[in-house]
């Protein structure tokens, strides 16, 4: 059977060694679970949505100080 070809994003994508603690593993892999992601796309997901949030918070931070 043929495989499928890999998206852009996968072809972009780098590989990353992580080491975290279990507790937080665990915690990952139930959240991945839940959602049913692989575990891989959870943390992608969850550092996209940190990151907004954080650009946003420091957006909101530049245009309060001005």
């Amino acid at each position: 059977m043929p495989r499928k070809p890999r998206s852009s994003e996968h072809q972009n994508a780098i590989p990353v060694s992580v080491r975290m603690p279990k507790p937080v593993r665990d915690r990952l892999f139930a959240s991945a679970e839940g959602s049913r992601r692989s575990m891989n796309s959870e943390i992608i997901f969850l550092l996209e949505v940190a990151l907004t949030q954080k650009e946003k918070a420091e957006a909101a931070a530049t245009v309060s100080a001005s």
